[in-house]
């Protein structure tokens, strides 16, 4: 199914006047993911710094 409906929202994206790729519904929430899970591990890391080491 992904190998129809990937091609297709890069169509649509192009139609749309956008990048094909960039614009791509698939990567613009595969983008979205991926920050979200650096903000969770950034988080993570300050949080661990604040520890009093015991």
């Amino acid at each position: 199914m992904l190998l129809v409906l990937y091609p297709l929202a890069g169509l649509l994206a192009w139609l749309r006047g956008g990048n094909p790729y960039r614009d791509n519904l698939f990567e613009r929430e595969a983008r979205m993911a991926e920050i979200a899970g650096q903000g969770i591990s950034r988080r993570s890391r300050l949080a661990g710094d604040q520890s009093t080491g015991r």
